[in-house]
């Protein structure tokens, strides 16, 4: 997807997004070790995972989320809460993928750099996670708070509801969104 900000040494700039996987009683650790396969041989700059990557506790599926700290990319793996993951435990989740390697941004941004230009890459809470998980909830403009307009943005939100026209107006102006797919929408 092209991004107009984008400066011509980031051309070719490969993003994998997940989304939706739903790791539970009938999707585990086989299936997510073939996901994390597939992502490898397409060789992404970074990885994107979108939200409802869980249905149950990390004590239950802590095994079959083990196959995650093996996703390679030059920037790493990023990661946004999901609705799902607030019935599931968001805050025991956000800490165990970080021990796979996983950055986990709660309304934040990071720079990814390459060849002295950046893309920012800013993530938002869940937009469902208001009273559902202490300490949790959605803040767009924190996350994009003092950011260089000039540069290229891709926001993660795992619901499209996130995107608030007017912030995104006067903190992004030229972005891209990675919300999970709307053939899973709810």
């Amino acid at each position: 997807m092209p991004l107009a900000k984008l400066h011509p040494a980031l051309d070719g700039f490969r993003l994998v997004q997940l989304s939706d996987v739903h790791l539970g009683p009938t999707t585990g650790h086989a299936f997510l070790r073939k996901v994390v396969d597939a992502v490898n041989r397409l060789s992404p700059d970074a990885v994107v995972v979108t939200g409802d990557l869980v249905d149950a506790s990390v004590e239950q599926l802590a095994a079959d989320v083990a196959p995650l700290a093996r996703l390679s990319s030059k920037f790493g793996c990023f990661f946004v809460t999901g609705n799902h993951e607030y019935h599931a435990g968001a805050a025991a989740w956000c800490a165990h993928l970080t021990t796979l390697g996983i950055r986990v941004l709660r309304n934040e941004r990071v720079e990814l750099a390459r060849g002295g230009h950046v893309v920012d890459l800013a993530g938002t809470d869940d937009s469902d996670a208001a009273g559902l998980a202490e300490g949790f909830r959605e803040d767009l403009a924190r996350a994009l708070a003092g950011r260089d307009m000039s540069r290229p943005l891709v926001l993660l939100a795992h619901q499209p509801k996130a995107v608030h026209t007017e912030i995104i107006l006067r903190h992004a102006g030229d972005a891209m969104m990675l919300p999970r797919s709307p053939a899973a929408a709810e």
